[in-house]
C-alpha cells in the first residue's frame, strides 16, 4: 500500500512542475494550510498534550494544495508534519483525481480521505473544532477509523425542494487503522518495554456514509458503515501480544451535528457490529462515543465541555487479574475557554479529567511494575494555539 501511495505522490508533485500547471491562474490552485502548538501537565499519567513533566514540544503544520485543471477535473494533496511528546512524524494524509460529472456525483481516485464521521475529513483543522485534540474513543491512536483508504469512490450532494438535503459517499479499496495500546509494548513474559506500535491493514474494503441535512439550518445527522476483511496487525504483534482478528470485520457509525454562530452541538457513536476479536482465546467486544457542546458566549470568548468515553469487554478466558479493569476503558470529562481572535486563529485553555487507563499512559518502565502501582485516574491541564489560512 505504502509504495502505492508513494507512487501517488510523485505524479501529482511531477504534474504540478510541468508548463500546464504554471499555466493555471487565479482561484485555479489553492494553498491551505493548519498549524498549531500546545503545552500540557497532568497529575501522573501520558495523555494528549501532557505528561507528568510538562510538555512543550507538541508541534503539528499541514498544508494542502488543490488544482483545478479543468471544468471537471481537480487534484488534491495535503502532507503533515507533527512533533508530539518527543516524536516527529511527517506524512501525507492524501493525494487524488477527482473528476465531475454533475453537482451531485464526483469520482474519486487515489489515496482519499476516509467519509467516516463528522471529523475524518477535517483532522487537522484545529479552528474547526473547541478542543486541541479530537475525541480520543472515536479519533484517537486505536481509532476503528482510518484517515485515507486507498481506492475508487463517489461523492455528492442532492437539495430538495423544502429545503432538505442529503449527502452520500461510497467507496472501494484498502486502508489501515491505527493500532495502539500502551499494554502491548511490553513483552508480557518478563515486563520490558518493547515498541509494537502497528497498523491493522484490510483490504476488500467497502463503505459509505450518508449525511440528511434538515430545514432547520445547521442542523444533520448521518450513518457511516465500511466492511473489510483484516489481514493482521503490520508488525507481526499479534502472534506475540495474542491479539487474533478473524472475519471480515463491519464498523457502523452514527451521528449528529447543530452547528451556527452561536452553538456548536456534536456527537458520535462508533463500534464493532461484525467480526471476531479476541486476546488469548477471549472475544472483545466494546463501543465508542462522545457529546461536545460549544457555546460562543461572545465575539471572542467561547466555553466548551465533551464527554468522551470508551469501553472494551473482555469474555471468558482472559484471566490477567482485576489490575486490568482501568486498563481498558476510558472516560474523559473536558473543560474548554476559548478566546478567538478571528475565525482563523484561536487561543484554547482545557481542563480534562480521565478515568481509566485506555489512552493515559503510565510511562513507567516495567509493565508489572505499572500492573501494581497504577493510577487509574488523570487531571490535565493544557494550553495551545491553532490556526489556519
Amino acid at each position: 500500500m505504502a509504495w502505492r501511495t508513494t507512487i501517488l505522490a510523485a505524479v501529482t508533485l511531477a504534474f504540478l512542475a510541468t508548463p500546464a500547471a504554471a499555466q493555471l491562474q487565479g482561484d485555479a490552485v489553492q494553498v491551505h494550510g493548519f498549524a498549531g502548538w500546545g503545552y500540557g501537565k497532568t497529575d501522573g499519567n501520558t495523555y494528549l498534550l501532557g505528561t507528568e513533566d510538562r510538555s512543550y514540544d507538541n508541534v503539528n503544520f499541514s498544508l494542502n494544495l488543490n488544482a483545478t485543471l479543468s471544468d471537471r477535473l481537480m487534484i488534491a494533496a495535503q502532507a503533515e508534519w507533527h512533533s508530539e511528546q518527543g516524536s516527529t512524524v511527517t506524512d501525507l494524509d492524501y493525494v487524488f483525481a477527482q473528476w465531475k460529472f454533475s453537482n451531485a456525483l464526483f469520482l474519486r481516485i487515489g489515496q482519499v480521505q476516509q467519509p467516516f464521521g463528522i471529523y475524518t475529513e477535517i483532522y487537522d483543522v484545529g479552528t474547526l473544532r473547541p478542543f486541541l485534540k479530537l475525541p480520543q474513543g472515536v479519533y484517537g491512536p486505536s481509532s476503528l477509523i482510518a484517515e485515507s483508504y486507498l481506492g475508487a469512490g463517489v461523492t455528492g450532494e442532492y437539495f430538495t425542494s423544502n429545503n432538505w438535503s442529503i449527502a452520500y459517499d461510497a467507496y472501494v479499496g484498502e486502508l489501515k487503522t491505527p493500532f495502539y495500546h500502551w499494554i502491548m509494548n511490553f513483552d508480557w513474559q518478563t515486563g520490558a518495554p518493547i515498541d509494537r506500535s502497528s497498523t491493522f491493514d484490510y483490504t476488500d474494503v467497502f463503505g459509505g456514509r450518508v449525511v440528511v441535512g434538515t430545514p432547520v439550518t445547521g442542523l444533520g445527522f448521518g450513518a457511516s458503515y465500511y466492511s473489510g476483511v483484516p489481514t493482521g496487525l503490520e508488525n507481526g504483534s499479534d502472534a506475540t501480544s495474542g491479539f487474533v482478528m478473524s472475519g471480515r470485520r463491519s464498523i457502523l457509525g452514527l451521528q449528529g451535528e447543530f452547528n451556527n454562530d452561536t452553538w456548536w452541538i456534536r456527537g458520535e457513536w462508533v463500534s464493532v457490529v461484525k467480526g471476531s476479536t479476541s486476546v488469548d482465546g477471549a472475544e472483545i467486544t466494546g463501543d465508542t462515543g462522545y457529546l461536545e457542546v460549544a457555546f460562543k458566549a461572545t465575539e471572542h470568548w467561547q466555553l466548551a465541555a465533551r464527554y468522551d468515553y470508551q469501553t472494551n469487554n473482555f469474555g471468558a478466558g482472559f484471566d490477567y487479574g482485576p489490575e486490568f479493569s482501568s486498563l481498558n476503558d476510558h472516560k474523559d470529562i473536558g473543560f474548554a475557554v476559548n478566546y478567538w481572535f478571528s475565525p482563523n486563529l484561536v487561543i484554547k485553555t482545557e481542563y480534562h479529567r480521565v478515568e481509566g487507563n485506555r489512552f493515559a499512559d503510565p510511562g513507567w518502565d516495567n509493565f508489572w511494575e505499572i500492573i501494581y502501582g497504577i493510577n487509574d485516574r488523570t487531571d490535565l491541564f493544557q494550553i495551545g494555539a491553532q490556526f489556519s489560512f
